[in-house]
């Protein structure tokens, strides 16, 4: 449903007489929604990363790498038992929404050439 174009969800106001209808509030809040799952699916991808990354653990990874995997491993421990997830994903993503976090990391790297 948040794929489809926002004009397949209009609608008659008034009997088909000057039913010009702006969709921009609907297309808005569609996108919303849209990035809102994306963010999740990101956070889930970088669980899964620094997952991989622990398992890798004596090997050495880039500056931006290693700095996003200690980012992420302050908030979230990495998993050696199972647990429920749904806290996890959402630490994950407040991470990929802070801009702090995002300065951070920035900040790791440098100056991109």
């Amino acid at each position: 449903q948040l794929a489809q174009p926002a004009v397949v969800d209009n609608f008659v106001t008034s009997a088909l007489q000057e039913d010009h209808l702006s969709l921009g509030t609907s297309a808005a809040l569609k996108l919303g929604r849209a990035l809102e799952n994306l963010r999740r699916i990101l956070a889930i991808e970088y669980l899964l990363a620094a997952q991989a990354f622990d398992f890798l653990a004596p090997q050495r990874f880039g500056q931006g790498t290693a700095a996003a995997w200690g980012i992420l491993r302050e908030r979230v421990p990495a998993y050696d038992t199972d647990r429920w997830l749904a806290p996890d994903i959402a630490s994950a993503a407040a991470i990929l929404g802070e801009r702090k976090s995002l300065a951070r990391l920035a900040a790791s790297i440098g100056d991109l050439q």
